[in-house]
């Protein structure tokens, strides 16, 4: 199981999740400039944070069911919130980035219950 912990609040998520960026990060920052006489300087220095985790679902795999999604609302609107992620039983200390949130309905239904399945994508980043 996936889970996001902040403070006593732990929200389960779908095994089934992908993590798509999984191996576009690398731990090494670089800039390579071309200084005036035509040498290439390099410099490179490990980065100690920043990795992003997107975890994905879609439309016909890793479900959340709408008061998931309200509590992941919650946790998404509670500014500076740094939650730990819990995944293949490592963990991560993240935040929500970027886009944050996204979740579309499986089926859109004008008054959706609590049992709603949504797809949903979460934007974290590693601090």
């Amino acid at each position: 199981m996936i889970t996001l912990t902040y403070n006593a609040t732990v929200i389960d998520l779908p095994d089934d999740l992908i993590w798509v960026d999984e191996y576009r990060w690398s731990p090494v920052a670089q800039q390579e400039t071309v200084t005036l006489d035509g040498a290439l300087l390099v410099q490179a220095m490990a980065q100690q944070a920043g990795r992003p985790i997107t975890l994905e679902g879609g439309s016909d795999y890793a479900w959340i069911k709408k008061n998931v999604l309200e509590a992941l609302r919650v946790l998404e609107a509670t500014p500076g919130a740094e939650m730990t992620l819990t995944i293949r039983e490592d963990e991560y200390t993240v935040i929500f980035t970027g886009d944050r949130l996204r979740a579309d309905p499986v089926w859109p239904i004008a008054d959706p219950d609590d049992d709603q399945p949504y797809a949903v994508t979460l934007y974290l980043r590693e601090v």
